[in-house]
Order: C-alpha cells, then structure tokens, then sequence
C-alpha cells in the first residue's frame, strides 16, 4: 500500500497532519506541523521550548539531530507504504539519529509519545491532512 496524497508535500505552513495507525483504528496525533520550508526544516526544533502541536512531520525525512534543542524528542522514520523502520525513544540535546535505508518521512514527537502508543518496528501509521488548524 502506497501512502495516499497526504505522503505528497504539505501545500502550506498552515496545513496540519494527523497521524493515524489503520490497524487499530486510531488516531495517535491529531495536530502534527510539517516542515515546509527550507528553513524550517533547517530551523526544525532549534531554539524551541517545545514542539509546536503535537510534532514535527519532515518529508522527506533522513536523519535528524538535537543540536540546539532544549529538551528530549521521540522520533519516527517511516517508509513510503507507512511501515516504521526505526523508532527512536527520548533522544537527548545534542544527540545525532541516521535514517535507516527506505526512509521516506521523519516524525518528531514529544518525549514519551511513542512508549504511551506502543508502537514497534513494522507497524503501520499513516500521516494524512487534518485541515489548518492554528
């Protein structure tokens, strides 16, 4: 299963993903900010003193790293059908992540996110558009 169009490019800064995970019919984030811009994918969570929504969606996504940022995130590599290839779990300031091959998008979440979901490798999420939400 190929992601459906919200895999493309958010249309605006203003547009909002949620993520939802098929298998157990569930919303897991309702209000995920992806990175548009260079710069804010440059910028990403650099100087913040927290998550604007409930994450950060990079597309494409590679690796990440938490130089500049004041607290620890959660962090998910997706491929293209939405398989999750690696999940990385309270990564501190200061810290580098590499993206497995085949990653396709990268989710930053609040510290704690991904142990109260439970989620693993090989499950199934699918960001799709939420509307603007501000």
């Amino acid at each position: 299963m190929l992601l459906p169009p919200p895999y493309r490019r958010a249309r605006s800064r203003d547009e909002r993903f949620r993520l939802i995970q098929p298998s157990r019919q569930g919303i897991l984030a309702d209000n995920l900010k992806p990175a548009v811009s260079f710069l804010a994918r440059l910028r990403g969570l650099m100087f913040r003193s927290h998550i604007p929504g409930e994450g950060l969606l990079f597309k494409p996504g590679g690796s990440f790293h938490t130089a500049f940022v004041r607290f620890p995130i959660d962090a998910l590599f997706l491929d293209r059908q939405g398989r999750i290839l690696k999940l990385c779990h309270a990564v501190p300031p200061w810290q580098i992540r590499l993206a497995p091959r085949r990653t396709a998008i990268l989710i930053e979440l609040p510290a704690g996110t991904l142990a109260r979901w439970a989620l693993q490798e090989g499950d199934v999420v699918v960001p799709e558009p939420s509307g603007d939400i501000r």
